[in-house]
């Protein structure tokens, strides 16, 4: 398995865990993140 191949992987883990994470936090109720608020 190529470098690339793994960095592309971690990358999608990370984006699909973030992305579940962000979603949690934004229907936990409104803007959690705080300082973070400016994130898309």
């Amino acid at each position: 398995m190529s470098f690339s191949v793994t960095l592309g992987i971690l990358f999608l883990a990370f984006a699909i865990y973030w992305g579940c994470d962000y979603v949690e936090r934004r229907r936990a109720g409104g803007d959690v993140a705080g300082t973070r608020s400016s994130t898309p």
